[in-house]
């Protein structure tokens, strides 16, 4: 694999520093939905810290047991931000329920079925696919009520865009990820440069969730 597909995934790693710089300096001004999207991107940023860490100066560098703990960490910084930002008991009551029952399937995953130290996709798709959801759940209480017509001033409308760009496009990608790493290097150079243009997407989104103003 070239030298360039090696540099432009390490750009989409480290790019995540945007949003947490963006954030750190508008910390006072922030709603409670982009303070825990700050410590969401500030656990992102941890995470790449120490993955690259291990893929650069440990043998084996195998870092994935650090990404599958940061899947985790993210389902629960990602449902609490939805249970903010959405509205009905039902829907928040569920949101508690499911990451309860995510998180404790994700611990059986990690011990039992698939290894701490693989991929583990199992955790990487249910997640997915609940985001995918979320997002949608969101856009469709904002679009029925009518109340929110300045969306682009509403930083959880761009928190909730990139999290149904990168999550709807990623997914398919995760699903079929088996697939891919057994296929030609140029078919899982194309795949991966795929999903660091979505993660990248996201990204942006994040640093203009974090940038904004909340309305009052």
């Amino acid at each position: 694999m070239s030298d360039g597909f090696f540099y432009f995934i390490r750009l989409s790693q480290g790019l995540v520093l945007l949003p947490f710089l963006i954030g750190l300096l508008r910390l006072k001004q922030h709603s409670e939905i982009q303070r825990i999207l700050w410590y969401l991107v500030g656990a992102s940023v941890l995470t790449e810290a120490i993955g690259l860490y291990i893929a650069e100066y440990v043998v084996p560098p195998n870092n994935l047991a650090v990404y599958n703990v940061y899947a985790v960490i993210q389902f629960i910084f990602v449902t609490r931000i939805y249970y903010k930002a959405l509205q009905g008991d039902v829907i928040r009551k569920g949101l508690d329920l499911i990451t309860i029952l995510f998180t404790l399937f994700a611990v059986i995953n990690l011990i039992w079925i698939q290894s701490i130290n693989s991929f583990n996709t199992n955790i990487i798709v249910s997640s997915f696919f609940f985001y995918v959801a979320l997002a949608i759940v969101f856009f469709y209480q904002k679009l029925s009520t009518a109340k929110d017509v300045a969306l682009e001033r509403n930083p959880m409308f761009w928190l909730n865009s990139g999290m149904l760009i990168y999550n709807s496009g990623a997914f398919l990608l995760f699903v079929f990820v088996n697939h891919v790493i057994t296929a030609s290097d140029d078919v899982v150079m194309a795949s991966w440069r795929l999903n660091a243009v979505l993660s990248i997407i996201q990204i942006c989104f994040y640093s203009v969730a974090l940038w904004i103003r909340p309305k009052e």
